[in-house]
């Protein structure tokens, strides 16, 4: 074969260009696709037969007579020269550009019509001609095309027009379009602009000669700052009223942005105190986040912790707010800062700090330091997180999933911790468990700083009190802690009355803690104090305030009594088990109950809030223990003693050091791939900057390197699925990170983009769809979309009620693309109800080669915007246009065995609750679909899909009872089983599936 046309054989092979069987179709001819790429090139061409849809040749050579003129292959020259010089390949990419620069407004046809009057006998409108043709654009007040070109590098290499970059691109990153443009955002910033604080962020040795036009024109786009007291990122992150309109950051602040009140910078001067601790330049530097100064649990550890912590680390503390252990923390720390930031302002306190600091790592005391855990990790500190709390009681949901997600190791006190952190994780994050998590006992807390103002009372004052005049025989019972619903206080109460009625009035239960206050409290207090009148508790039940010590309680008390409902490892039982007190708890409520089962101390863990049983154990723990009882003080010296506990928090912080060098590595393996898609994973058709980009790549690595998901890094990559297909892999780095070292390509599954420029052939089967209704106004938009999208199909409606049906019937009065008929189901079921119930006989009739299935979604879960939001990505995804619909309507006619067809969600959602229900469904189901460890499905349950391929699900006969009443629960019902089903359950059909994405449909 000659060389030439081997060489135009191979480059045809290898365009997507050449479609060999559209071209097998249009030509008469057979063979393979080299065979059909050689007859192309010898016949087909010159009988001026398209290679494929997306190529029109007729066009080509008609738009560009120079290539008929030179004889060149109209295919070869767009391949190799075309493309890259931004020429047309068809009228259809051409009317999209044009539809563009027409929408945009700021073509002037009144003088490009004056300037090149010849426009009207070429055949062409005068965008067209533009478009393509060399004449230049004639300047106007809106775009100056001279300007542009000269005033940004970039746009030289762009390959159509410079109008078209500025649409496409310049506008939505703010580029001035004109000179004057220009000349007016100089004029209102050059007073707020410093040109040494800017020029200190470029380069060494480069200098422009205008600093602010270098700003205005290049700086800005690279995320560099104008002067001290405006960040750029900051500024657009704290307004995103603000971002992807367009806006010139700085130009808006100096305009409106500084006379509204908007930050532009936060400003920490007046929070930081000088501590006692003089800064050691030879040691590092790490920070403590505490949430506040208060004599209670956590601080008191971050206080303990941190001066242990100071004899090898200069120590900062920040401090949520003050309190009265505020001077006890100035005397260990180089600096305290006090304040509360929130979100973006954490991240800009941590990173001010580690400007001034070396700051080796971070400690984060208590989930209520939650604010500083995806600060530091923007902010690229190390990080370690001291979680004293059960995921249950800490708001809003999400928030401990949020720190595990963010920080580098999680240290928690028990395993009942553990699992509640776990079981919070999965019903946010894909994967899992988190892998950062590690179990360590808190250690008892040696001495407690003392406070003159605080006067605790003696036991002459405290018999008097509790009006004991027989110690002897009087049993006390001890209980402390701040007076809430979570501490039990109430069962407190209940307990005491069990034990009055078990062993008589000589019982005293005292409660040592504040917040009892029935005059004010009347969501608690006030409850707990009627039950102990109610309960004629009087002189049995007494509460006492905060004590600085509870030595004088715990020589005085017979047992310690912790009646939480949840309650992770408080410090005061620890304090009990060191005065060799006997402690009786709750099971499955607090870490404690694990020690005490296990028989390492005394005292005893009874059945979760059975009063009478705690009240039987009170009593024999009561009791002075016999000569050969296990010490519990002993207990506590061996098993938690806080020099370990720190020393292990110490090689915490050194592991989060490395881990965080390796989650530095795996995300510039990531970013420098060129595999992530940053407007998939943040979800936004918007530009992003080089500094969102840098964060969401982070984003992606933090979650990876925990054996977690969140969002996916690219369409027809799924994290879950990459596991499923590697169950041996390392677990303790992100998937598309692993997916390029084993250098396999950055797909799991078939995901098809849809082009508003790509040809498709007709579907030529017949096709229904299933749309449930039960919300009615939005019958009307799913009218419009559905004449919009222009698919012929019948409509089977389904509905809730007479009256709903009435108002679905006049929405849809005008459709005239199929037969609709509107079907009144039971509210039951949701939507998935009706589909594989209500409208089973029309679907599976055989009627249909494809059914859709769509629903008016909301979701009580989410709040409403965020549910239309879902809805619509859905419905522009599945429906959309004409092309559209043409497109994904195409695939089943290209692949008969497709099956199903949903939209990639950049969301990694598991299995939650649903694995076991789907599990039980899976044994009925013939033949039973193979359930992977993470699923891959429609989320929303919204598709287009074969008959055969829901066959295994409609042969279950399903009826209306086998779905939940309404209102239905949020996760683990058969409803969301089958949701995650879906694909498997096509493919034990013998069918494949697919998902569909839109670039820039998105939620």
């Amino acid at each position: 074969m000659h060389n030439d046309l081997a060489d135009d054989i191979e480059a045809v092979d290898r365009s997507a260009l050449f479609d060999e069987q559209y071209y097998a179709r249009v030509s008469g001819s057979a063979g393979s696709r080299r065979e059909l790429a050689r007859h192309y090139l010898m016949y087909g061409e010159s009988e001026l037969l398209s290679p494929s849809g997306d190529f029109d040749i007729g066009f080509y050579r008609l738009a560009n007579p120079d290539v008929v003129a030179n004889g060149m292959s109209a295919l070869l020259h767009y391949i190799r020269y075309g493309q890259a010089e931004g020429r047309y390949p068809n009228q259809k990419r051409l009317s999209f550009d044009v539809a563009k620069v027409e929408s945009s407004g700021l073509f002037d046809h009144r003088i490009f019509s004056q300037r090149f009057k010849a426009v009207g006998s070429s055949g062409l409108t005068d965008i067209e001609f533009y478009l393509m043709s060399d004449v230049p654009l004639p300047s106007s007040a809106l775009f100056d095309e001279d300007f542009y070109a000269g005033a940004y590098d970039d746009v030289k290499d762009y390959p159509k027009k410079p109008l078209l970059h500025y649409i496409t691109i310049g506008m939505a990153e703010a580029r001035a379009p004109t000179a004057d443009e220009l000349l007016q955002r100089r004029l209102a910033t050059r007073d707020l602009f410093d040109a040494d604080y800017y020029l200190a962020q470029l380069p060494p040795g480069e200098r422009p000669a205008d600093p602010l036009e270098h700003y205005i024109l290049t700086g800005a786009r690279l995320g560099f700052d104008p002067c001290p007291e405006f960040s750029i990122d900051y500024y657009f992150r704290r307004n995103p009223d603000l971002r992807g309109k367009g806006i010139d950051g700085f130009y808006h602040y100096a305009l409106h942005g500084k006379s509204e009140g908007r930050k532009a910078r936060p400003i920490f001067s007046g929070w930081f105190r000088r501590g006692k601790r003089k800064l050691d330049r030879s040691k590092a530097t790490i920070v403590i986040a505490n949430h506040e100064a208060s004599r209670t649990g956590a601080p008191l550890v971050g206080l303990t912790v941190g001066a242990k912590l100071a004899e090898r680390y200069n120590v900062i503390v920040i401090l949520g707010r003050g309190g009265p252990l505020e001077i006890d923390f100035l005397e260990y720390s180089c600096t305290v800062v006090v304040g509360a930031p929130s979100g973006l302002d954490a991240e800009y306190l941590l990173k001010e700090i580690a400007a001034a600091y070396d700051v080796a790592a971070i400690l984060l005391n208590s989930v209520e330091t939650a604010e500083f855990a995806f600060g530091s990790l923007y902010a690229q500190i190390p990080s370690v997180a001291l979680l004293h709390e059960f995921a249950e009681y800490t708001l809003p949901p999400g928030k401990m999933t949020r720190v595990v997600q963010a920080v580098d190791r999680v240290v928690v006190p028990a395993d009942l911790i553990w699992e509640s952190v776990q079981r919070e994780v999965a019903l946010h994050c894909g994967g899992g468990p988190a892998n950062n998590i590690v179990v360590r006992p808190q250690g008892y807390l040696p001495q407690l700083p003392q406070h003159e103002e605080l006067h605790d009372l003696t036991r002459d004052e405290l018999l008097a009190l509790l009006g004991i005049d027989d110690p002897e025989n009087t049993k006390v019972v001890l209980g402390a802690g701040f007076v809430q619903m979570r501490k039990g206080v109430d069962l407190f109460v209940q307990t005491a009355a069990e034990m009055r009625d078990l062993w008589g009035d000589k019982v005293r239960f005292v409660w040592v803690g504040d917040g009892y206050e029935p005059g004010v409290d009347v969501q608690y207090s006030t409850w707990v104090a009627d039950m102990v009148r109610r309960l004629d508790l009087e002189q049995h039940v007494y509460f006492l305030r905060h004590q600085a010590s509870l030595s004088v309680l715990f020589d005085f008390a017979d047992v310690f009594y912790l009646p939480s409902r949840l309650d992770p490892f408080p410090n005061v039982v620890l304090d009990a088990f060191k005065a060799d007190k006997a402690v009786v708890c709750f099971d499955r409520a607090t870490g404690v109950a694990a020690v005490l089962n296990s028989g390492d101390a005394r005292g005893a863990a009874v059945p979760y809030c059975d009063v009478r049983a705690a009240a039987r154990a009170l009593i024999e723990y009561a009791e002075p223990p016999d000569a050969a009882a296990r010490s519990n003080s002993r207990f506590v010296d061996d098993a938690f003693a806080f020099d370990a506990y720190v020393e292990f928090i110490g090689e915490q912080l050194e592991i989060a050091q490395r881990l965080r060098r390796e989650l530095a590595h795996w995300a510039t393996c990531i970013a420098e791939s060129d595999a992530f898609d940053v407007r998939f994973h943040e979800g936004t058709s918007a530009p992003v900057s080089q500094a969102d980009l840098e964060r969401a790549v982070i984003d992606y690595a933090a979650h990876g390197v925990k054996g977690l998901s969140v969002c996916n890094a690219r369409p027809g990559f799924s994290d879950g699925l990459y596991w499923n297909a590697h169950p041996s892999g390392m677990r303790d780095r992100p998937a598309l990170a692993d997916a390029l070292i084993a250098e396999s390509p950055p797909a799991t599954h078939r995901c098809v983009e849809l082009d508003p420029g790509k040809w498709a052939p007709a579907f030529t089967g017949n096709a229904a769809l299933h749309l449930h209704l039960h919300y009615t106004d939005l019958a009307a938009d799913f009218a419009a979309r559905l004449e919009a999208a222009r698919c012929r199909a019948d409509l089977f409606i389904t509905t809730t009620s007479p009256q709903k049906r009435l108002e679905i019937e006049y929405a849809f009065r005008r459709y005239k693309l199929g037969r609709v008929r509107v079907v009144e189901v039971p509210n039951r079921g949701r939507d998935i109800g009706p589909l594989l119930v209500g409208v089973k006989s029309y679907l599976r009739s055989g009627n249909y080669d494809i059914i859709g299935h769509l629903h008016g979604k909301r979701s009580a879960a989410v709040d409403s915007d965020m549910g239309d939001r879902w809805r619509t990505f859905l419905t522009d995804t599945l429906l959309g246009d004409r092309d559209n619909v043409r497109q994904i309507w195409s695939l089943f006619e290209t692949d008969r065995k497709l099956g199903l067809v949903f939209a990639e969600d950049r969301h990694s959602v598991g299995w939650t609750k649903n694995r076991n229900v789907a599990e039980k469904l899976a044994q009925r189901l013939v033949p039973p679909p193979d359930l992977a460890d993470f699923p891959l499905f429609p989320l929303g349950t919204m598709f287009w899909a074969r008959p055969g391929a829901l066959e295994p699900l409609w042969k279950l006969d399903f009826t209306p009872e086998d779905f939940p009443v309404e209102p239905a629960p949020y996760d683990g019902t058969i409803l969301h089983a089958i949701e995650r089903m879906l694909p498997t359950v096509a493919e034990s059909a013998g069918y494949s599936w697919s998902t569909v994405h839109k670039p820039g449909s998105t939620w």
